[in-house]
């Protein structure tokens, strides 16, 4: 009987200390749940952020369809054909083909270096 009830009680310091465990780990579980919406939320502001950046950078992206480009298409020849065809001067900062189909209209994405430029553009184009 006294084997019984020493094993009894040794049951019962067991399984206190797996209801202690139990709290500690559900408390872990707790602060890496609230972390990981803390987390969830600066992801999502810089999501937004990122977004707000590649929607201005975009602004000032205007594209051009001609038959008038050449071979090898740069800045200085988007320059000159907007300054030409457009009256408008104007500094590219970046120039990217789209579509070269030599029977057909070549299609170019320039940036132009400020979006007050590019309202000139489209007011002139």
């Amino acid at each position: 009987m006294a084997d019984l009830m020493s094993a009894v009680k040794e049951m019962m310091i067991e399984i206190r200390e797996m209801i202690k465990e139990q709290k500690e780990y559900h408390e872990t579980l707790k602060e890496i749940t609230i972390e990981n919406k803390k987390l969830k939320k600066k992801v999502e502001v810089l999501e937004e952020k990122l977004e707000k950046i590649e929607k201005d950078q975009r602004k000032s992206n205007i594209i051009i369809k001609s038959e008038d480009f050449q071979h090898n298409i740069g800045k200085e020849q988007v320059k000159q054909f907007i300054e030409e065809k457009i009256g408008v001067p104007v500094e590219i900062e970046e120039v990217q083909v789209i579509s070269n189909n030599k029977k057909h209209q070549t299609i170019v994405r320039a940036k132009i270096n400020s979006f007050e430029n590019k309202i000139l553009i489209m007011k002139n184009k």
